[in-house]
């Protein structure tokens, strides 16, 4: 059957290389990752004192608040497409009943929304740390508060198993707050999980939103807190064994994470969208899928209508233009996602919505579940039999393989899907953040040709100057993208010289304005979007 390499493509098509879509979201994706985390009874009243009253904190039969601490290793870790590194990862906080119905089962086709048995998938996080400074910058961008910090003295150990022996593997982990120390048990069977870290700071409530095929099997361990430190209040003693049921839960490993920040509140700007959605369109391949597996890339475009709320207004069959693209491992047989597909919706009145989404297929059928690029879940449902399907689809699969298939799509939302704020500057026919000209040299506008091609419009502006010698002045531009996020690696041109944005999306030109040059374009490039273009009134050195 065609389904399962195709329907790898839950609503996507083959994108060349360079191209970009705007505003998808942000995320990591973690490869070859194992964790062990142990849940311990901790103390009322420092619990109370740190998870705020919306939330339900999870107990043990005894009636005491459940808390955790978790440590991760994970071979590679990708920040939003950045370059993979080695990260250890740490956390300690309560376990909490899922917010927002998302439940460790959620991932399961025949599951119901809330699948937590016992619940172990929603976590309010108190401290978390990481090796890497790029990851604690990722949680801090938009978010400086997030309670996130860096620490280089962490020790995580695993030694391997002996199975003849029947014994499980020794773990060990060291860091300022605690220490584990557990023998773990591993578990063959794979489950899908989601579910959620929780954190609150202010007005501000931030859900790291966790996808992940785990091996989740049994440890027996136990916590020891560091004399004085904020865990140590939290546990309320000095060490605690593994908490039972919860224990047969504890040892996890997993060859690719995905977490997804998202600010759940307050709500943001952008564009927003709560019902169903029904689309039908074409999935393209490269190279095209077989029945043999192996790596796909893959694209698709497609329309249709939606119901519900949009920007919180009622609508009624509206109608809606889908692209997406991303990669697979699979065939025609069955596939499912090897990173976060990058999508975004288009409203004819304008609005735009950026999401990522994930997806398993098996023969023609294919689920997926949708993250909004601000906030927001939506699980949806495609298919490859339709009755656009041509009748050699088979033998296609069986021998030189399909590059290109109809599929019909419908997805529900859980929660609305909202787009980060600004997104709106690259919809169809409405103007950008920030058009037009002025000192603050905000970037160009939108273009009426949509965004069926690529990501949207740069925003460019100027953010400072300063005058170094008679006429030269060094003049600093923010670039960002329409999601608002840095454009890292953007070219900016400026008064005849050029620079590279660097990773907060900053470029810095020398230059010399003559008199005569009053206002002086600036135009920035990225592969992907479209030029970002501004105009700078300065105001050249007099002579002497």
């Amino acid at each position: 059957m065609v389904g399962a390499a195709i329907a790898a493509t839950w609503a996507t098509v083959v994108v060349p290389p360079g191209t970009a879509l705007a505003g998808a979201g942000s995320y990591s994706l973690g490869t070859g990752c194992v964790e062990q985390q142990a849940f311990v009874e901790g103390s009322e009243d420092a619990v109370a004192a740190r998870v705020p009253d919306r939330y339900t904190v999870s107990r043990s039969s005894s009636g005491a608040p459940v808390i955790f601490a978790r440590a991760l290793r994970c071979d590679g870790m990708s920040v939003t497409g950045r370059p993979s590194v080695p990260v250890i990862m740490a956390s300690y906080g309560v376990l909490i009943e899922t917010p927002d119905g998302m439940g460790c089962g959620s991932a399961s086709p025949a599951g119901s929304a809330k699948g937590d048995s016992p619940p172990v998938c929603n976590w309010y996080v108190v401290s978390l740390f990481t090796n890497r400074t790029r990851v604690a910058r990722w949680l801090r961008s938009g978010t400086p508060r997030f309670p996130v910090s860096v620490v280089r003295s962490m020790d995580f150990s695993m030694e391997p198993s002996d199975p003849a022996a029947g014994a499980g593997s020794p773990f060990t982990f060291r860091s300022p707050e605690f220490a584990i120390d557990a023998v773990a048990q591993d578990n063959p069977n794979e489950i899908p999980v989601r579910g959620g870290y929780w954190a609150d700071f202010g007005s501000t409530t931030v859900k790291l939103a966790l996808a992940a095929d785990v091996h989740a099997g049994g440890a027996d361990g136990s916590v020891t807190a560091t004399p004085g430190s904020d865990f140590a209040q939290l546990l309320g003693t000095a060490e605690r064994p593994y908490l039972a049921p919860y224990s047969a839960f504890s040892s996890v490993r997993a060859e690719r994470g995905i977490y997804r920040k998202q600010v759940v509140s307050p709500a943001g700007g952008g564009d927003s969208f709560d019902g169903s959605c029904s689309l039908a369109g074409t999935v393209k391949f490269t190279p095209p899928a077989r029945n043999a597996p192996g790596p796909l890339a893959f694209t698709y475009e497609g329309d249709g209508t939606c119901s519900g709320a949009l920007d919180g207004r009622e609508v009624k069959d509206v109608p809606v233009h889908m692209f997406q693209s991303g990669r697979s491992y699979g065939g025609c047989l069955q596939a499912e996602t090897v990173a976060p597909v990058e999508g975004a919706m288009t409203f004819a009145s304008g609005q735009k919505l950026g999401y990522t989404l994930d997806f398993t297929t098996v023969g023609t059928e294919v689920d997926g579940m949708m993250y909004g690029e601000r906030s927001g879940v939506a699980r949806g449902k495609a298919t490859f039999a339709t009755d656009r399907t041509p009748p050699d689809v088979t033998a296609r699969c069986a021998g030189e393989g399909v590059d290109e298939i109809p599929m019909d799509l419908s997805f529900s939302t859980d929660s609305p899907l909202v787009a980060e704020d600004g997104a709106r500057g690259s919809s169809p026919g409405r103007p950008g953040p920030g058009s037009g000209s002025g000192d603050s040299g905000s970037g160009g506008g939108g273009d009426s040709r949509g965004t069926r091609r690529g990501g949207g419009r740069l925003r460019v502006s100027l953010v400072a100057r300063r005058r170094i010698a008679r006429r030269r002045t060094a003049f600093v531009f923010r670039v960002q993208r329409p999601s608002g996020r840095p454009a890292a690696g953007a070219i900016v041109r400026f008064a005849g010289r050029r620079a590279r944005a660097s990773r907060r999306g900053r470029a810095r030109i020398v230059a010399v304005v003559t008199r005569s040059s009053r206002r002086v374009r600036v135009r920035a490039t990225l592969p992907g979007f479209r030029a970002g273009r501004a105009v700078i009134r300065v105001r050249a050195a007099r002579s002497r």
